[in-house]
Formats: C-alpha cells, sequence, structure tokens
C-alpha cells in the first residue's frame, strides 16, 4: 500500500537505529499517521485498512509463470531487492523516536483544543450579542 520505500532507506534506518538505540523509532510518514489515527480513532482505522489494505498490496499485472517464488520451497538463488513497485518507491523516509513524535503530537492536541476553544469562544459571544435586546 502506497507510499512504498525503498529497500536502502529502510536499511539505512536500521543502521541509524543500532548505531544510537532507543525503545522505538517509527520510520516513514505513512506509519506515522497510521499510529496517530490508531491512537484517535482506533475502529475507523481498522474498518479502513481492512477494505483498502489488501487491495493496495495487489497490481493488475499477472505474475510470470516461470516466477519462482518461496511459498513452499526455498528459492536458493539470489534474490532482487528491487521489485516490481521500484518506480514509485520514496528514496527517502522520515525516522522519529517513538517518544518524540508523542510529544509533538500531544503539542498539537493542545495547540487544536487551545483553537477549538477561542473558536467556540468568539461564536458564542458573537450570538449572545446579537441576541441581546438593544
Amino acid at each position: 500500500m502506497p507510499p512504498v520505500v525503498q529497500p536502502e532507506v529502510i536499511a539505512d534506518a536500521i543502521y541509524r537505529a543500532a548505531l544510537r538505540p532507543r525503545r522505538e523509532y517509527w520510520v516513514g510518514q505513512s506509519t506515522i499517521e497510521v499510529i496517530f489515527g490508531n491512537m484517535a480513532l482506533p475502529t475507523v482505522l481498522d474498518r479502513l485498512l481492512a477494505r483498502k489494505a489488501y487491495r493496495g498490496q495487489m497490481t493488475e499485472l499477472p505474475v510470470l509463470p516461470q516466477r519462482r517464488n518461496n511459498l513452499n520451497v526455498p528459492v536458493h538463488d539470489l534474490h532482487r531487492t528491487h521489485g516490481s513497485f521500484d518506480r514509485e518507491a520514496s528514496r527517502s523516509a522520515l525516522l522519529v523516536q517513538g517518544p518524540v513524535a508523542r510529544l509533538v503530537a500531544g503539542f498539537a492536541g493542545i495547540a487544536l483544543a487551545f483553537c477549538a476553544g477561542a473558536l467556540a469562544q468568539h461564536f458564542l459571544s458573537s450570538s449572545a450579542r446579537r441576541t441581546r435586546p438593544g
């Protein structure tokens, strides 16, 4: 399911995480979106992914009949790291420590709550002014 990331990008993220071990890293914008979406609206996200994730991994192109796979027996030849999604794959991905991402999300939530409160106060005070006899 898009966005697809080149395997070297993930390998680089693993390498950087090995150099600076932390409890968790989130790799890629889609990872961050899914984690936050699951925090905010888990049921909605589950249903959305159930409908779209499976189809998002499929392609209309048929598999060549001579293509070997490792479903039933191992393939002993060298494997490719790049495949049919190579043209659309990104050459970069966001790498964020989990606690840092949560902190940013917390501040964003506070800012949204403040803006919602200010907007509600504005509308309530303007409607109160309009309904006052004068």
